[in-house]
């Protein structure tokens, strides 16, 4: 079985902590999403919480489905504000300008809990263009648009709030189309101080030259020095956490179809089971999360790249049955298996 990286528990959850705030303001509890996801509503207070893509994207398309506003991202982004970030947030009001701002925050992306993965481009003269991509290489239109949106309009909100209201990227594009919504365009504009152009091939938030040399508002080198030496020292626990759940979920991938007992992963790692179980629990997981990441990943891939019968699938990942494998699926994606196959793949096979 291959593995991939986005099951590790090693992102800030602040995303979800505000998808919470929103999704109670309209009337909607988040705690069932959160528990299907294997989180619990008390662990988003948790500074040492963290959560994997996967997690994230499960509770995001639960609240989806459930708001059924094609505009939630946008929301869920402009709540935010500097310090919603923590001590990164902290690193950018006091820089000495967006720009550095910005290159702290790319480095240190996890801990400003980004779902979407960031990188810069050069963009006409002295500009630049933040580039927003999606972890998964197949993801669902309606949650890269809400990742997208969340990821532009939290970053434009906070920018607002340490350097001032002036704050307007040059020009935005993003993959996705324009929603329905009559209403759609203002809120765009207001959120992001420009319209989008939208399906263009790249997520990009675009800043002039000028923008990136504003200074923040509480510009103090002193004290952006002590916040990114925080961050620093917080480092090798994320280190040590993203080890250990990865070394977990690589060994799970591996042993696939059998299931691995965590008494045997704790014996592979020479501690005993209530200490790895105590373990994993202070960095927001559990062993059984862990597997059930590992197997709806091999289950994705499988459905996406062949046109082997469910229940092939389902034996090869340890599961008893191509029923007992539908109820997950549909657990993890709220779809049957049947909506993760490749159009070609699904015509070619029956369920």
């Amino acid at each position: 079985m291959t593995h991939v990286p986005f099951a590790s528990a090693v992102i800030a959850p602040h995303v979800l902590r505000y998808l919470h705030l929103v999704a109670a303001e309209r009337g909607h509890d988040l705690g069932p999403d959160l528990l299907r996801a294997g989180l619990v509503r008390e662990a988003l207070a948790s500074s040492q919480m963290r959560v994997s893509y996967r997690q994230g994207a499960a509770v995001i398309a639960g609240a989806i489905e459930a708001l059924g506003d094609p505009l939630l991202g946008l929301a869920v982004g402009r709540r935010q504000h500097a310090a919603s970030w923590g001590v990164l947030g902290l690193a950018l009001m006091t820089a000495d300008d967006l720009l550095t701002g910005i290159l702290v925050g790319l480095r240190y992306q996890q801990a400003a809990g980004a779902l979407v993965q960031w990188h810069t481009e050069p963009s006409g003269g002295h500009g630049m263009a933040l580039v927003a991509t999606m972890r998964d290489s197949a993801p669902d239109p309606g949650l890269e648009q809400f990742m997208v949106d969340e990821a532009f309009s939290s970053v434009i909100a906070v920018a607002r709030d340490a350097i001032g209201p002036d704050v307007c990227p040059r020009e935005v594009h993003v993959r996705h189309q324009a929603p329905p919504s009559p209403s759609a365009g203002a809120a765009y504009a207001e959120a992001f101080g420009v319209v989008p152009r939208f399906g263009r091939g790249a997520n990009r938030l675009v800043l002039s030259s000028r923008q990136l040399r504003q200074a923040p508002l509480r510009r103090d080198p002193w004290v952006h020095a002590e916040a990114v030496s925080a961050i620093e020292a917080a480092a090798p626990i994320d280190r040590e956490r993203h080890e250990l759940v990865h070394a977990l979920e690589v060994s799970v991938a591996q042993a696939l179809p059998r299931v691995l007992a965590i008494e045997e992963q704790a014996r592979s790692l020479k501690v005993s089971q209530r200490t790895l179980r105590r373990r994993l629990a202070a960095f927001g997981t559990t062993y059984e999360g862990i597997v059930d990441g590992a197997r709806e990943i091999a289950v994705r891939q499988l459905l996406i790249a062949s046109t082997a019968p469910l229940d092939e699938i389902a034996h090869a990942v340890g599961f008893s049955d191509a029923r007992t494998l539908r109820r997950a699926v549909i657990r993890w994606t709220g779809s049957p298996p049947s909506a993760l196959r490749r159009p070609a793949a699904r015509s070619l096979i029956m369920h």
